[in-house]
């Protein structure tokens, strides 16, 4: 054997084989109803704002209505 000759071992490596917990897919069921609270929650928020518009805008008419010289430009302001 020769000084410069050298032995390499290689390491012993094992393999590991894991496998990854599948991820569980939404019941439906579930699904639908966590879409449907939110919907409602959604509509209803939209509901306050157009009944909070339409109160607006009928008490801005009535101001208007009472006033007898009441300009076009006016009630197109309401619209804003």
């Amino acid at each position: 054997m020769s000084p410069f000759s050298t032995i390499t071992r290689k390491p012993n490596r094992y393999s590991v084989v894991c496998e990854a917990a599948p991820k569980k897919k939404a019941d439906s069921a579930a699904k639908r109803d966590r879409q449907a609270k939110k919907r409602q929650i959604y509509n209803k928020a939209k509901k306050f704002q157009v009944k909070t518009r339409m109160k607006k805008v009928l008490e801005a008419l009535d101001v208007l209505r009472k006033k007898p010289e009441a300009q076009a430009k006016e009630i197109y302001q309401l619209r804003n």
